[in-house]
């Protein structure tokens, strides 16, 4: 299970099409589990509606429920022999970004579920999609949908990185490249993560001096890793 996660005006939909056109190329399935929100929106159960904890609880319940259907159907249906992902439009920890600490973790008391198993446990890997309202500013637009002014949308997708941070396996795609060459960086991504060759990448040390945490930005996160080469 990979998730594919974003800030707003990502381009999530264009790369989940794109992801499934390119990965039976290189001999991996692949099922898309759908967004949790918009149905439940579309329905007459947004947030407006039931309160904005209410309304994530049941995401975080009716995604799980639907990335345990597609897992079962996956694991009962396809050749085991042959390699194949579940990509998730959106994860459970995705939550986190929309209400306050104090509230998600009432969420999760209410629900039972605790961070390592609704982070860790459940996905092997997150691919953040950034927004476009950083780095790439002549593309960001808003609908009836995407409201978000840029400062709104920077402050979003800066809230849904940090609610995935201590995930071992977390991919960031900025838009340093043009829409195509983001694509390629996904795709390159999902592959590193199912352990297929893709081009080396140059990884780079930095010594950062600082007086204290409390210069490092307000979402942040001491984490452990390991790294063996």
């Amino acid at each position: 299970r990979i998730v594919i996660t974003r800030g707003p005006c990502a381009g999530k939909t264009s790369v989940l099409a794109y992801l499934q056109q390119e990965l039976p190329e290189h001999q991996v399935r692949v099922v898309t589990v759908p967004e949790s929100a918009r149905p439940l929106i579309a329905a007459g159960l947004g947030p407006s509606v039931i309160g904005a904890l209410e309304f994530q609880k049941r995401i975080i319940a009716v995604q799980m429920a639907q990335e345990e259907l597609h897992s079962s159907i996956v694991q009962k249906c396809f050749d085991p022999a042959q390699k194949a992902v579940l990509l998730c439009d959106r994860g459970t920890m995705d939550s986190r970004a929309y209400i306050d600490e104090d509230s998600f973790n009432l969420v999760l008391e209410e629900g039972g579920w605790n961070i390592p198993t609704l982070r860790d446990a459940r996905y092997e890997a997150v691919v953040h999609l950034v927004t476009a309202a950083i780095g790439a500013e002549a593309f960001y637009v808003t609908d009836t949908e995407r409201k978000e002014t840029f400062e709104e949308a920077r402050a979003l997708d800066e809230r849904t990185q940090y609610a995935w941070v201590g995930h071992p396996h977390v991919s960031v795609i900025g838009n340093e490249t043009d829409f195509d060459g983001k694509k390629r960086k996904t795709l390159g991504a999902i592959l590193h993560h199912l352990g297929m060759p893709v081009p080396l990448e140059i990884e780079k040390k930095f010594l950062i001096d600082l007086s204290s945490l409390s210069s490092l930005p307000t979402h942040a996160s001491r984490v452990l890793i390991e790294q063996i080469y």
